[in-house]
Formats: structure tokens, C-alpha cells, sequence
């Protein structure tokens, strides 16, 4: 599997590239020789995008060679979308808090005007002014990175490739969408009355992508389990509260088809509740995963005592 190390600058993602380096050379000597083929044609792993040319390249290196992870600051173009389509990628983003990565490169910016950097970077970097729109355009990719990912119509994808072997099922989707939506709770409008309005009609659509969906899941004929969208981890209150007075509305959907189709519900809300079990404001954690586990092993324990 192709690895997409993508990040924002300063965001230490040199440093998760190599661990992701370290881990495929590990799984197989070939992937090792992979990856020094790829690093002599590309700059020590690092792309500034993936386009046409350098696409069949990337997928000429995997068959010949082995898997590689590709470096870069790029945004999910249509190149990267199209290897992940194919099966043939998966995508990571390191992410850093835009505070941090103002001050992280006001120091490298320092160091390169010393002479100490011979590629240049951050060179213009001085104060903290000179810094916000540079860094505000860095952060543009973070924010396309954000909105891209599995939505409801991206499962039927995913099914096709369940295996032979597979015997429960368990359905946690719905959150890009709400994400995909997140622009109309900043929008100008006459009254509140137009916010409803625009939330009824967006949970109409969505109630009926979720339920075609679930048709199909059922149609598997597999014990299946559904879950609802957790809340996210905003810094900030007014932020928060909004945030979660909107994803009400998707998760009214998603427990009413539950009860509906008599299935089981993971709500995430209560378990995926505390700000370490979260990696960002929006993404959970592996912390989180770990503590679900607990939780799950407790609740069958207790289950056994009954």
C-alpha cells in the first residue's frame, strides 16, 4: 500500500514520514528497495504534488518494486483521489496547531537567514504579521484534507471489497457530511427561521442517502451495528455549542433508522467524550478506540454475570 504522508508545514511531519518510512521497510525488504528508488527520483521522498506524469511513475515503482510513502504538502488532488480510489493508497495528514507552526517557522526563517538552511525556507518568515498569510495559505490544504474523506455514497465502495470471511458489520458514517454543511451556520441570514429551514432540508437529503444505504448493508444479511456522530472538540464554547445543536439534526436520523430496522446503536457521544480522546477538533483519537475496547470488554463481562 502506497502511503500519502501529507502535512502542514512545520506540523513535524518530517518526523511521521520517517516512522511511516521505518514501518514499511520493516514489513518487507522489498518495500525498503522501493523506497530508495522513489527518494532518488523524487527529493528524499518529498513531492510537491502528484500529477500526471509522476502518477505513472509512483504506480510503475509500486508493481516493479514495492510500496513507497510519498511526502508531501499537497492538497487531495485529483491524482492522489484517484490512487486512494484505486485501492492503491491511503492518505495521512499531520496537523498542528497554526500557533504553533507561526512560531515553529518565525525560528526557522531565522536560522535560513544565518545561512544555516542553503534551500530557503521560511526566509521571509520574521514576525509573526509576516507569518498569518502564509501560514493561512498552508492552512487551505489542511481544510480540503478535512472535507475529504468517506461519505455516505464512498461506503458502497467499501462493501464491494468485504471479505468472504466477514461476520458482523458496523456502520460509522455521517460526520464528513455534517462537515460538508459546516458553511451555512456562518452564513447571513434574514432570521432563524431561514437556519431551519436550510437544517430541514439537509436532513432530508441526508435521511435518504443513510437509509438506502443501511437497505444495503442489511441486504448482507450479517449482524450489523450502527453508531452516531460524536460531538466535536472545539476550543471554543460558542463553537461547540453550535456545532453540536447542528449535528442533532443527523443524528436524529441515524438513531430514528435504528430503532426502525430494530438494530443495535453505538452512540459516540457518550463514549468519545473526554478532549485525549480526540486528535483534533474534529478527528478521534487512537486514545479513544483503546477506551472503547475497555468499555466493550467491561459491558460483556457484566453481560455474562447477568
Amino acid at each position: 500500500m502506497i502511503i500519502i504522508s501529507s502535512s502542514i508545514p512545520k506540523s513535524a511531519s518530517t518526523l511521521i514520514y520517517n516512522y511511516q518510512e521505518d514501518l514499511l521497510a520493516l514489513a518487507s525488504q522489498n518495500n525498503a528497495v522501493a523506497q530508495e528508488e522513489f527518494n532518488k527520483y523524487s527529493n528524499c521522498g518529498f513531492l510537491r504534488g502528484i500529477y500526471f506524469n509522476n502518477f505513472l511513475t509512483i504506480i510503475f515503482l509500486k508493481i516493479k518494486y514495492g510500496n513507497v510513502v510519498i511526502k508531501t504538502h499537497s492538497k487531495p488532488s485529483f491524482f492522489i483521489k484517484l490512487l486512494i480510489a484505486l485501492g492503491l493508497a491511503k492518505a495521512t495528514f499531520c496537523y498542528r496547531e497554526p500557533r504553533d507552526i507561526i512560531l515553529s517557522a518565525i525560528d526557522h526563517g531565522e536560522r535560513t537567514r544565518k545561512g544555516k538552511d542553503a534551500s530557503g525556507a521560511c526566509k521571509n518568515m520574521i514576525t509573526i504579521a509576516d507569518s498569518l498569510p502564509i501560514v493561512k495559505s498552508w492552512m487551505s490544504n489542511w481544510y480540503q484534507w478535512k472535507e475529504y474523506g468517506s461519505k455516505i455514497n464512498d461506503v458502497y465502495a467499501q462493501l464491494e471489497q468485504l471479505p468472504p470471511d466477514t461476520t458482523h458489520l458496523i456502520l460509522s458514517v455521517g460526520g464528513n457530511n455534517a462537515l460538508s454543511h459546516i458553511g451555512i451556520l456562518n452564513e447571513n441570514v434574514a432570521s432563524s427561521a431561514q437556519v431551519f429551514s436550510k437544517l430541514a432540508d439537509i436532513s432530508e437529503q441526508f435521511e435518504q442517502q443513510y437509509e438506502k444505504l443501511l437497505e444495503k448493508i442489511l441486504s448482507f444479511n450479517l449482524p450489523t451495528v450502527i453508531c452516531t456522530i460524536y460531538y466535536p472538540n472545539h476550543s471554543v464554547k460558542l463553537e461547540r455549542q453550535i456545532a453540536i445543536a447542528a449535528l442533532a439534526t443527523f443524528n436524529d436520523v441515524i438513531i430514528r433508522l435504528a430503532f426502525q430496522a430494530g438494530i443495535p446503536l453505538i452512540d459516540l457521544r457518550l463514549t468519545c467524550n473526554e478532549t485525549q480522546d480526540y486528535a483534533n477538533a474534529l478527528r478521534s483519537d487512537q486514545t479513544f478506540l483503546h477506551r472503547w475496547r475497555e468499555n466493550r470488554q467491561r459491558n460483556y463481562e457484566r453481560y455474562l454475570r447477568t
